[in-house]
């Protein structure tokens, strides 16, 4: 990775920073009427706004030149490398494995 990009990748980054918190506060009011719970420790609980702002800003932290997408509990920070920008998203889905 070069110095530009990498610069990009620091600039992308502050930017979806920003933009978690509002974002944080939306996902929480559908985990709540999902009932949508986390384990924490050895119990379950709907995550809150607070749980869910750590996760992304971590998920953010980890994006690095080769990790370019990292999810948990329904949300994912990506980096698209091919135009360059960083985006979150929340996803409702159910799998079954057996």
């Amino acid at each position: 990775m070069d110095e530009v990009r990498m610069n990009t990748l620091k600039d992308s980054k502050e930017e979806l920073r920003k933009r978690v918190p509002d974002f944080a506060l939306k996902v929480q009011h559908i985990y709540q009427l999902l009932n949508w719970e986390w384990v924490r420790g050895d119990k379950l609980t709907i995550p809150t706004v607070e749980m869910i702002r750590k996760n992304l800003y971590s998920s953010i932290d980890r994006i690095e030149g080769k990790t370019v997408s990292t999810s948990s509990g329904g949300l994912t920070v990506y980096l698209d490398k091919d135009d360059g920008t960083m985006g979150m998203e929340f996803t409702v889905s159910e799998t079954i494995c057996f």
